[in-house]
């Protein structure tokens, strides 16, 4: 009878836990209040870092922490402990609307009611975000100032993603943050659709005055006139960002970058070939370099160890960029060819092939290679001159490596 009870339990646990990690989509009216995490952390899965956090655990959670911050309570802290879903399919899959949502979403944070504390996503996602408005003021009237979250000063925003969302407005635009002053987003991605009538747009931010966007990703289409970024639509800094997206600008100026539209610092950061970038912030990767793994393990400073933060499962069908999720796996380097693969335990792989000029037809390594010597019997079939008998005859770039090495040893 224990054991059958304790069978019992144990199910009705797996099916709590199943039916709370499934997201409503939004009932049109936020919660009348929220709950503060007073010492319970753990009934959360959560640990003592989030004492003090509220919880933000459904859409209507969502919608009064925003209300809560824009009336004035604008330095609390949360912690989201569910994917939030707004609305449902709001994008087709060329990131146009999907028709017209029904709820239109509220930016965390305006111009007078400046977000400052701290939001963690906790790893979770926010779907379904809708703004669309063009005005030329500051939001609530108008659309200066969007993203999650909308103006935030000194805030740290981290480790959320914001998904199947469509965000339209006039400037300071952003897929997690529109405008931030002396804050920083970290370990946070968007795919949705970020655009501006005006200028300053950006996958991650908008507008960045002194802060900063490190480990952060943008796959989502962002336009808007001018200075517009993959990542920062003007300023910052980003350390260890990506942008696969396309982005455009149409302006007279236009400052339109695959990492940042202008100005800002740029460190260990890559946008796709093609997508729009006109400056040089950030390095240039293919696509094939993004779905090799070569991104991810330069993201994790070139190493396989210690703490990671960017996965990818290799191979068709996977992953074609890192991701922000540890349960994608490791990318490991390999030996000599120099190619990436996800086994621990397979990390040597020889050079394949030379092509034409002696570089490794895999990897592009220079691949060390003895050049013909020329002697009395074969100088005249290397279209050579008895004077150059007991010289090397190099006719690329591996034997000239090969050549080099010997010198220099």
């Amino acid at each position: 009878m224990r054991k059958l009870r304790q069978f019992f339990l144990t199910t009705l646990v797996l099916l709590s836990s199943a039916l709370t990690s499934w997201a409503e989509p939004y009932s049109g009216t936020p919660s009348a209040s929220l709950t503060k995490i007073d010492g319970d952390y753990d009934t959360y899965g959560l640990t003592e870092e989030f004492d003090g956090y509220y919880v933000i655990s459904s859409a209507e959670d969502l919608y009064c922490f925003a209300d809560s911050v824009n009336g004035g309570k604008n330095s609390i802290n949360a912690v989201l402990t569910a994917d939030i879903v707004v609305n449902e399919n709001v994008l087709k899959a060329n990131g146009t609307l999907n028709g017209k949502p029904t709820y239109s979403w509220t930016p965390i944070g305006t111009s007078s009611k400046n977000y400052k504390g701290t939001f963690d996503g906790n790893g979770h996602t926010v779907s379904g975000l809708y703004f669309s408005n063009a005005t030329n003021s500051n939001y609530p009237a108008g659309g200066t100032n969007v993203g999650l979250i909308g103006y935030a000063y000194g805030a740290t925003i981290k480790n959320v993603g914001v998904v199947d969302s469509y965000l339209y407005g006039y400037q300071y635009v952003g897929g997690i943050c529109g405008y931030d002053y002396f804050g920083t987003q970290t370990n946070c991605y968007n795919t949705g659709t970020v655009s501006g009538y005006s200028a300053r747009v950006g996958g991650i931010c908008g507008y960045d005055y002194f802060g900063t966007q490190t480990n952060c990703y943008n796959t989502g289409t962002v336009s808007s006139s001018e200075y517009v970024g993959g990542i920062c639509g003007y300023n910052g800094t980003q350390t260890n960002c990506y942008n696969t997206g396309t982005v455009s600008g149409w302006g007279s100026s236009s400052y339109v970058g695959g990492i940042c539209g202008s100005d800002g610092t740029q460190t260990n950061c890559y946008y796709l070939v093609g997508c729009g970038s006109k400056n040089t912030r950030g390095a240039y990767a293919t696509a094939e370099e993004f779905a090799s793994g070569k991104i991810a393990y330069l993201l994790n400073g070139s190493t396989s160890e210690g703490n990671l933060l960017w996965y990818q499962t290799l191979g068709d069908g996977n992953d074609a960029h890192p991701v922000l999720d540890n349960t994608h796996s490791v990318v490991y380097a390999t030996q000599p060819c120099h190619s990436f693969c996800n086994d621990a335990n397979n990390t040597h792989k020889d050079h394949s092939s030379m092509d034409a000029i002696g570089c490794c037809s895999d990897c592009g390594q220079f691949m060390a290679q003895e050049p013909t010597l020329v002697t009395e019997s074969n100088y005249s079939s290397l279209n050579l001159s008895a004077d150059f008998v007991g010289y090397y005859a190099i006719s690329n770039s591996g034997q000239l490596y090969w050549f080099a090495n010997e010198v220099n040893n």
